[in-house]
């Protein structure tokens, strides 16, 4: 079984997250979703955020209670912290802005 991975950045009340089968390409994509969904809201323009990686392996779903990263394999619970990363956020473009 492929190991999976969670990447996850708290925001506020909110969130962003990337899910692949390695820390990096999840915290690429946890990346890409914090720019996207949160640069609107917040001024996050050269900004370091950390992004939290769990190994959800296993587990089709996963969510967040009192603070922790659950996963639906009772078997695995809560999952496994791996590490934290620090990224640096750059200003989001829109792929259709012109």
């Amino acid at each position: 079984m492929k190991q999976d991975i969670l990447a996850v950045c708290f925001i506020m009340g909110g969130s962003a997250w990337g899910r692949a089968h390695n820390i990096t390409e999840a915290v690429r994509l946890c990346k890409i979703s914090l720019e996207r969904d949160w640069g609107s809201v917040f001024d996050l323009d050269n900004k370091t955020m950390p992004i939290n990686c769990y190994d959800v392996t296993g587990n089709d779903v996963c969510y967040f209670e009192d603070g922790a990263v659950i996963g639906d394999n009772k078997d695995k619970f809560p999952v496994k912290f791996i590490e934290r990363r620090e990224v640096v956020l750059k200003p989001y473009k829109h792929p259709m802005a012109y």
